[in-house]
């Protein structure tokens, strides 16, 4: 009888068994790369893709705010059908370099604001901050925008870094109350601080943030890590928000415990047939929306007087601008303009302004700053500049 070769008289055949894992590894990987190779070629030769107007790994947690943009990232979206890139500079802002000291002869303004200030899918030479420099002379316009932002968030925001660059005009641009984020501590699941207003003071809690859980930081880390290096899993990751992820929806355990909806679904109705609290609890969560975003649009005033800047609140709000012109802060009320419906983003169910309304925005702010003698006349070009 012949003898078993050497190879095969390892205890417990070992050998068979690392060569199946080795093999198994190496098709794993290849795999792997060829999915990877065809998703590059695929998100290469679409025109439009599904999935998010901004990419997520350009944003990260942020202790102090909530979230903020990546000092020096760069993705590229094709949601809108053209390839929009966001490109983020080091001090973590959707805009050119800027020292911190302005320059001399230099006007400096500087924009606050949620995704309409970001500019959802509208190239940065296109945005409104950068019409906005080319109405006037030797005047920069810093966009500080950040998606998501809140007006609690802004503030902050411009107390942390804006207030350092040492804007002439600071400019908060106020489309919506979206999601009541400035009354609530988390948003689409991210914790965020939060204002209180006690005794005409706003105090600031929830920060640091305390309330993310790990699990879903480490989630969305590695989502955002994923997104950043890999087409396959974006594109699959996209299929799958385009086909089953509903739309978000305020959610009552979301909102902070003193204005979460305090409903029972399955409470009987009382003597009038309504359930408990269901017609006075929408108006208490309104009144409050309403009071703290005053209360922090003042404080974003006063904060620009103190550092000897001008503070311009532009809104779409209605009851926002009534109670600014009222206090004496100026005011661009921009409802009218902007009503038109080949101003709002081509396939954004979130209706964000396209690049004819921020066309729009430019001119009026622009108009604005002009007729109320905010841009001194050395930075004006000849014939005065809008009107």
């Amino acid at each position: 009888m012949g003898e078993i070769p050497p190879q095969q008289k390892t205890p417990g055949g070992k050998t068979p068994k690392i060569r199946r894992v080795i093999f198994l590894g190496i098709y794993l990987a290849g795999l792997v790369l060829f999915l990877e190779i065809a998703g590059r070629v695929t998100w290469l030769c679409l025109d439009k893709t599904w999935g998010l107007l901004v990419p997520q790994e350009i944003s990260r947690f942020d202790d102090m705010l909530g979230w903020s943009l990546v000092p020096g990232a760069r993705a590229v979206s094709k949601s809108t059908g053209q390839p929009i890139e966001y490109a983020i500079n080091s001090a973590g802002f959707r805009d050119r370099e800027y020292p911190l000291e302005k320059p001399e002869g230099t006007f400096r303004i500087l924009l606050l604001g949620d995704s309409h200030t970001f500019g959802f899918g509208v190239p940065l030479e296109k945005h409104f901050s950068k019409l906005l420099e080319g109405y006037f002379r030797n005047v920069e316009v810093l966009n500080m925008g950040v998606n998501g932002y809140g007006l609690d968030q802004e503030l902050l925001l411009l107390r942390d870094k804006g207030l350092a660059y040492h804007p002439d005009v600071i400019v908060v641009y106020v489309p919506h109350y979206m999601d009541n984020r400035h009354v609530r501590d988390k948003v689409w699941g991210m914790g965020k601080p939060r204002f209180l207003l006690e005794d005409g003071r706003l105090v600031p809690t929830n920060r640091p943030v305390t309330n993310n859980s790990f699990v879903y930081r480490l989630l969305l880390d590695g989502d955002r890590f994923l997104s950043k290096w890999s087409k396959a899993y974006l594109l699959m990751r996209d299929a799958v928000i385009h086909f089953f992820v509903q739309e978000d929806r305020i959610k009552a355990e979301n909102l902070p415990d003193d204005l979460a909806r305090t409903i029972d679904p399955h409470a009987a109705p009382d003597a009038a047939g309504e359930k408990p609290h269901e017609t006075a609890e929408p108006d208490a969560l309104q009144l409050e929306v309403n009071r703290l975003g005053e209360a922090i649009v003042s404080a974003m005033s006063e904060e620009a007087k103190a550092h000897g800047a001008t503070f311009v609140l532009v809104t779409r709000r209605g009851e926002l601008a009534v109670s600014s012109i009222k206090n004496a802060i100026p005011t661009l009320y921009l409802h009218d303009p902007l009503q038109n419906p080949g101003l709002i983003l081509a396939g954004d169910p979130t209706r964000h302004p396209n690049e004819p309304a921020s066309g729009i925005l430019a001119w009026e702010i622009s108009k604005f700053l002009n007729e109320n003698r905010m841009i001194p006349e050395t930075h004006l070009p000849r014939g005065g500049g809008p009107k």
